[in-house]
Order: structure tokens, then C-alpha cells, then sequence
């Protein structure tokens, strides 16, 4: 074999080891990104599923809200209407007071009457 060829197969044989490595390496760099592509994915899967629950538990509590917001004007409706006095009824003759004391007069009507009839102390 003459001398140029050697160089040349030498060469070659070279340049076939570089691009073996240079494989190898692309090879493991694949490897890295297809691990890494895998976590993403997974922690990708994570995020949907954290997000559904959490817009089930949005809609949970939107749900709950409403029927809180009816209760409470419902409640704002009993409440108005536990105060305001019984039809036909304004308020203590003497002091024009709505007070209730368990079905008795207002404890001022005694006093006014008395007064009136002469009977006590006159303020």
C-alpha cells in the first residue's frame, strides 16, 4: 500500500472515531432532554389536575356562596319582619314606644294612669 493511503485510511479511521463520539454524545444529550421531556409532562399532568380541583372547588363555593346570599335575605326578611310591630299597633300610649315585655303593659302605662287618676306621685 503506498503511503497516501495509509494517511488516508488513517485519516478516516479518525474521523470515524470523532463522529462515533460525536454520536454517543448526541445519543446522551437525546437521553437528558427525553428525561427531562418526561418530567415536564408529568408536572404538566400535575397542573391539570391541581386546576380541575381547583376549579371544582370553585365552583363548590360559588355554589355554597348563592345558597348563603338566599339564606341571608331570607334571614334579613325574618328579621324585618320579627321588628317591625304588629299591625294595628304603634307603640306604648304613654312613651310611643315598641317594646315588648312578654304580652304586659309597658311598665310607664301603671305610673301614667295612677298619675292620672290621682292616686300617685304626679312627675
Amino acid at each position: 500500500m503506498c503511503e497516501e493511503c495509509k494517511k488516508q485510511i488513517a485519516a478516516l479511521i479518525a474521523e470515524n472515531e470523532r463522529l462515533t463520539n460525536s454520536l454517543h454524545e448526541a445519543r446522551e444529550d437525546r437521553n437528558k432532554l427525553g428525561d427531562r421531556y418526561d418530567a415536564v409532562n408529568a408536572e404538566v399532568a400535575g397542573l391539570k389536575t391541581g386546576y380541575e380541583a381547583y376549579e371544582r372547588v370553585k365552583a363548590e363555593l360559588k355554589a355554597e356562596n348563592e345558597a348563603l346570599r338566599k339564606d341571608a335575605e331570607q334571614w334579613r326578611a325574618l328579621v324585618r319582619r320579627a321588628e317591625s310591630p304588629v299591625i294595628g299597633y304603634t307603640g306604648c300610649v304613654t312613651c310611643g314606644v315598641y317594646t315588648d315585655h312578654g304580652g304586659l303593659s309597658c311598665p310607664k302605662m301603671r305610673a301614667t294612669a295612677d298619675a292620672a287618676l290621682g292616686q300617685g306621685e304626679q312627675s
